[in-house]
């Protein structure tokens, strides 16, 4: 597997992401400038994901622009990608829901967050442990469709949830 294989999660994560732009347009269209604060928390949130993702697969093909290639590439990529992982299933999540009212945070799921913070953090470890020992592009790889099924649970979350 070459860094450049991995690009095509990249054109995946920029659709999710332009097409959220669109559904987001659309609501506020229909529904005018009142943006609930809960669309706002999951907008933001597979926003978050969905660039980490975007991001996260052109490590490889940036670190092998650099020379880095074998085991140092994929070591490094796992790397950073365990951090991005961290920095925007995780905390930034976590940060937004921190911000919403108590009323709202209540209406969050609670199965969507065991998504969030125990499959990211599981995968993050699992990076680590591939930087560490193994360094697999598959490891890599598998990060990277979950941050893509985590922002595309996100994206159908906000286009199917009702709205008054």
């Amino acid at each position: 597997m070459t860094p450049g294989d991995i690009t095509i999660l990249t054109d995946f994560a920029v659709a999710l992401i332009g097409f959220s732009g669109i559904v987001i347009a659309i609501i506020i269209g229909v529904h005018g400038k009142d943006f609930a604060p809960l669309d706002h928390f999951r907008t933001f949130s597979m926003l978050m994901v969905a660039f980490g993702a975007a991001f996260g697969s052109l490590i490889p093909l940036v670190l092998g622009a650099f020379g880095f290639a074998g085991n140092d590439l994929w070591r490094l990529s796992s790397i950073f990608l365990a951090v991005i992982i961290l920095l925007t299933s995780m905390v930034g999540p976590v940060f937004a829901a921190s911000k919403l009212e108590a009323s709202v945070r209540k209406q969050l799921s609670v199965w969507v967050w065991i998504l969030f913070v125990g499959g990211s953090g599981a995968l993050s470890v699992w990076l680590f442990i591939n930087a560490a020992l193994m360094t697999s592009p598959g490891v890599f790889v598998i990060a990277l469709i979950w941050q893509l099924i985590l922002a595309s649970i996100l994206f159908v979350r906000l286009v199917l949830t009702p709205r008054k």
